[in-house]
């Protein structure tokens, strides 16, 4: 008994070192025995080409866009997102798209018009057509997503979105743009690894790093959208770690990518971004970092000045100059 003890007790402390070697050594390659339904590489296969939007009711807009609730299918599951298009005149090849990835926020009180309306409306005054999905089990979107895999699900309605795009009158399908914040950030990053339309990505705060951290880490610090089993995350990342997160998948990345993040960030942490702006240059990707001082998770206090730099980076591709 008192041996078995021993060797029980000797196989916790080597799981446990193991682990932490994982999260300060990118370079362990965790196994795979067969591809995750969900894998970064194999979502594709989710995407329907010919998805379309279909526009469900029009809202009371502003001076400079016009609002609706529109919706398209993903996995079969009626998915709804709030759409601004500018008013004035329109491109000769129709209004470029921001998709606004929005950050976690409880599914029971998330808004399909309300959540993330002024960065919304921030871009439309901009020119820019945009796109905010739901993501599915959000407001009325069908759907409940899977607590350990959710992002990858979440990444495959805004793919969705993405292809049916073109469906839209008004917009030019051949400028993409994403915004992700926070999980948006990692739902924004995995969208551009998979889909080839996305010419630009600006990611704010996001929470992107290595399995299994990235799934654990805000339910240890935060106890925010994490009741799964702790054990259950380690053991997911042992078989599917390197196909589900996006950090170990930068590789598959074609466009270019600025990160906004505050030094101070009371949420996802600086090292974060900086971490994952290292990966992306380290591996020829084009990425630049900006940082602001003495500022919160949403970067309120430099709000204006990093949409504007959104601006000046999603025109700048659009002109060719970036």
């Amino acid at each position: 008994m008192k041996k078995l003890l021993v060797i029980v007790v000797l196989v916790v402390i080597a799981g446990g070192i193991y682990w932490r070697q994982i999260e300060k050594n990118p370079k362990i390659v965790l196994d795979k025995t067969d591809w995750h339904p969900y894998a970064i590489k194999k979502m594709m296969d989710k995407v329907n080409p010919e998805g379309r939007i279909t526009i469900e009711k029009e809202l009371t807009g502003q001076a400079g866009f016009s609002s609706y609730i529109v919706s398209y299918l993903s996995e079969n599951l009626k998915q709804y997102s709030l759409m601004h298009v500018p008013r004035g005149t329109k491109p000769e090849d129709g209004w470029p798209v921001i998709i606004v990835n929005h950050g976690y926020i409880n599914p029971k009180e998330f808004s399909t018009i309300d959540s993330y309306k002024n960065t919304s409306a921030y871009y439309a005054n901009k020119g820019f057509l945009v796109l905010k999905p739901d993501y599915r089990g959000h407001d009325k979107s069908e759907g409940t997503p899977t607590q350990l895999i959710a992002r990858n699900e979440y990444t495959v309605d805004v793919l969705n979105l993405v292809e049916a795009v073109k469906s839209i009158p008004d917009a030019n399908a051949d400028f993409i743009f994403l915004y992700g914040h926070s999980l948006g950030g990692d739902v924004a990053l995995q969208v551009a690894e998979v889909s080839q339309k996305i010419k630009g990505v600006s990611l704010w705060a996001p929470a992107v790093t290595y399995y299994p951290l990235s799934l654990t880490y805000f339910g240890k610090s935060h106890n925010a959208n994490a009741n799964y089993n702790v054990m259950e995350a380690e053991e997911l990342t042992m078989k599917y770690g390197n196909q589900l997160s996006a950090l170990d998948n930068i590789n598959m990345i074609k466009t270019p990518i600025i990160i906004q993040h505050s030094v101070t960030d009371e949420s996802v942490p600086f090292d974060w971004g900086k971490q994952l702006n290292d990966a992306l240059v380290r591996n020829g990707k084009k990425s630049n970092l900006y940082s602001y001082a003495k500022d919160n998770h949403n970067i309120a206090g430099h709000w204006a000045e990093a949409l504007n730099r959104d601006v000046e980076f999603f025109r700048g591709l659009i002109s060719g100059l970036n």
